[in-house]
């Protein structure tokens, strides 16, 4: 599999008929923006000459994950969207403590929720910094 920067690949590879380009690529900057607030990268993943979207961080033994596809029945299926499938995702080890997916006929709500995504991403990042800030500030019993 071959990772590539969002911002040096072709939004048509995971959009083949998309026409116009600027409204699903300013969705996208803002979910590569917060990716990059937490530490991370929004690159395309490709495989088999089709493509999805996602990033990762991890920090304080949780990783924080999300991505952008078009869900497939095998490797080899060269089928690519609609529907687009947003997940998002926080995992200790092989735990999942918190999950959001949804679903899109369209690109540019999916790539907006994308970048929602992240955001919640953001949030749950926060969280686990005050849980941990919590965690030092009280007395050892």
């Amino acid at each position: 599999m071959e990772s590539v920067p969002w911002e040096q690949g072709d939004l048509r590879w995971v959009f083949p008929e998309l026409a116009d380009t600027g409204p699903v690529a300013a969705a996208l900057a803002e979910a590569g923006a917060g990716l990059r607030q937490l530490g991370g990268e929004l690159v395309y993943h490709q495989l088999l000459g089709v493509a999805s979207l996602g990033g990762h961080v991890e920090r304080a033994g949780r990783e924080f994950v999300v991505s952008l596809a078009c869900p497939r029945r095998c490797a080899w299926e060269l089928r690519w969207g609609p529907p687009w499938q947003v997940v998002a995702e926080v995992t200790a080890g092989d735990a999942v403590l918190a999950e959001r997916q949804s679903w899109y006929e369209e690109p540019l709500p999916a790539a907006r929720a994308l970048a929602a995504a992240v955001a919640w991403l953001q949030g749950q990042e926060q969280e686990l910094e005050q849980e941990q800030e919590q965690e030092q500030a009280s007395p050892v019993r």
